[in-house]
C-alpha cells in the first residue's frame, strides 16, 4: 500500500482503528525526506506520543483532515510536516487544545471545502500560516529573515465565513519587527484576514505609546485604520495625540509609523 502523501497513489481513507498504521506511515514519510526540520518534527511527535499528550481528540482531528485530503487527491508530501507540527503544538498545550483545537480542525475542513479546494498552493499556504500562528502567534511571516507581524493575545474569535478566514481581537498588542527595528500598537482591537491576496489587519482602535525618556506621558490613540501585513508601515487618518507635558490640549491629525523610523503629522 502506498503512502497517502505519495504522488499518483490512490488509497482508501484510514479507519479510526488504524492509529498505529497511520503513525507508522507518518514516520516513514518524514524519514524519507532526510531533512533536519522533518527529523525535528518526528522527534517532537514521538515525544508527545510517549508522554501521552497526543489524545483521541488530536488523533481524530488529524484523521479528519488527512482523510479529506486523500478524498481530494491532495498527495503532496510537503503538507505532512506543517500539519503534524501544528497538531503536536496543540498536543503540548492543554489550554490551547481545549480552547481552539476543534475549532481549528473545523475551519481547516471548511477551507478544504471552499471553491478553490483543488488549488494545492492555497491550502499549502494556509497550513504554513497555521503553523506560525498557533506556535508563535504570528499573523504574518513569509520566510526566515523577513519582517513579522504578531499579536500577543491568545484570546480571539476565529471563524471562516463566506470563504474568508478572520481572527477577531478585542484587546491585544500588535508587534511588527525585523532584525533591526520594531513598532508596537497596544490595546489594539480589530480583525485580521490572513488568506486574502493581500493579508490585512482592519483596526478599530489602538494606542501607540513612546515609552522613552522625555516622552513617558505621550500617546497616540488611533482608530479606523488598515495595515497591509506585507508592509512595515501604516498610516492613520483618524488619530489623537495626547502629550500633556508638551501640549495643553490633544491634537487631532494624521499619524504614520514605520519600522525604520517614526514620524507623525498632525493638522
Amino acid at each position: 500500500m502506498g503512502s497517502i502523501w505519495a504522488q499518483g497513489v490512490n488509497r482508501d481513507p484510514f479507519e479510526p482503528t488504524d492509529r498505529d498504521k497511520l503513525f507508522k506511515e507518518i514516520e516513514d514519510v518524514l524519514t524519507q525526506f532526510k531533512r533536519d526540520d522533518c527529523e525535528k518534527t518526528l522527534k517532537r511527535f514521538k515525544k508527545a506520543i510517549k508522554e501521552r499528550r497526543v489524545t483521541d481528540q488530536h488523533y481524530e482531528g488529524f484523521l479528519k483532515l488527512t482523510n479529506e485530503m486523500v478524498g481530494l487527491k491532495m498527495k503532496r508530501h510537503n503538507y505532512i510536516r506543517p500539519l503534524l507540527e501544528t497538531i503536536v503544538s496543540f498536543a503540548e498545550d492543554d489550554g490551547l487544545t481545549q480552547k481552539y483545537f476543534d475549532r481549528w480542525i473545523d475551519i481547516s475542513l471548511q477551507v478544504l471545502e471552499g471553491k478553490e479546494i483543488r488549488d494545492n498552493y492555497l491550502f499549502e499556504n494556509y497550513l504554513k500560516w497555521s503553523l506560525g500562528f498557533w506556535i508563535d502567534n504570528n499573523l504574518y511571516k513569509v520566510s526566515r529573515g523577513s519582517h513579522t507581524w504578531k499579536a500577543d493575545s491568545r484570546n480571539f474569535v476565529i471563524k471562516f465565513e463566506a470563504g474568508e478566514l478572520e481572527i477577531q481581537y478585542k484587546n491585544t498588542t500588535l508587534y511588527c519587527f525585523n532584525k533591526s527595528d520594531s513598532l508596537t500598537i497596544e490595546e489594539a482591537s480589530g480583525i485580521y484576514y490572513p488568506l486574502r491576496k493581500e493579508a490585512v489587519w482592519k483596526g478599530e482602535s489602538g494606542v501607540v505609546y513612546w515609552h522613552q525618556e522625555g516622552a513617558e506621558d505621550a500617546r497616540c490613540e488611533i482608530k479606523n485604520y488598515n495595515i497591509l501585513a506585507k508592509q512595515t508601515s501604516y498610516k492613520v487618518d483618524s488619530s489623537t495625540l495626547i502629550y500633556p507635558s508638551v501640549f495643553k490640549e490633544p491634537m487631532i491629525g494624521i499619524f504614520e509609523d514605520r519600522i525604520s523610523r517614526r514620524s507623525e503629522v498632525y493638522t
